[in-house]
């Protein structure tokens, strides 16, 4: 597995140490605040009626500490097998975090189309992750446009999801995926100064966005 990645995955050229430095400092803030996340939603009860949800808060606050612990050890680490490793994890976990954002609702709802919804939206996450593997360095625009149509194809059963949600989640969520789809123009425009720290602000700032519109709306 070492070998295969040693010679397979590739490092980026052109980012300085500076760069990395901030990028790494960027997601441990975000991995600092995943953490307790993580054992808030434990902790909480599940709302009356809807057994579901605590289980998928639980499954989207561990994706958030999935995707901020192997984006700041990738960033951390100095070039070698192991930071290859963690660039590997830090590009899955986005697909891992988006379907990870859904999961909450989708759960909380509980119906047929919802929970079949939910078994596809990660059956996409894996699709994305084996092309993300097998086809390290390939078919970019592919992996962003998979990104955008994950996070806004929920509106293809609007009829079965928004009629249900929790008053006052609707702002949290909309927001939070606006937040969301702009920073990837910060990840697929590489020329921008600081380019990638954005896309890590933005990403930050739409799970907080999630994290607190499905804590407030759901268990608290």
């Amino acid at each position: 597995m070492g070998t295969w990645i040693s010679e397979n995955i590739t490092l980026p050229l052109a980012v300085t140490i500076s760069e990395e430095k901030e990028n790494a400092i960027s997601h441990f803030i975000g991995l600092i605040l995943a953490l307790p996340g993580v054992l808030l939603t434990v902790l909480s009860s599940s709302p009356e009626g809807h057994p579901y949800a605590k289980a998928g808060m639980i499954i989207f606050a561990i994706t958030n500490v999935i995707l901020y612990a192997s984006s700041t050890l990738y960033h951390y680490l100095k070039p070698g097998t192991l930071k290859k490793f963690f660039r590997v994890m830090d590009h899955s976990s986005i697909y891992i975090l988006i379907a990870g954002s859904y999961t909450p609702i989708l759960l909380y709802i509980g119906s047929p189309v919802t929970k079949w919804y939910a078994v596809g939206i990660w059956a996409v996450t894996v699709l994305g992750i084996f092309l993300t593997i097998r086809f390290w360095g390939k078919f970019y625009a592919i992996h962003v446009a998979l990104y955008v149509i994950m996070g806004w194809s929920v509106l293809s059963i609007y009829n079965s999801v928004f009629p249900f949600i929790p008053d006052g989640l609707f702002p949290y969520v909309l927001s939070g995926g606006l937040v969301y789809t702009s920073g990837l123009f910060f990840y697929a425009v590489k020329r921008i100064p600081h380019h990638h720290l954005l896309w890590h602000i933005f990403v930050l700032a739409g799970s907080v966005l999630f994290f607190i519109g499905y804590y407030l709306t759901l268990l608290a």
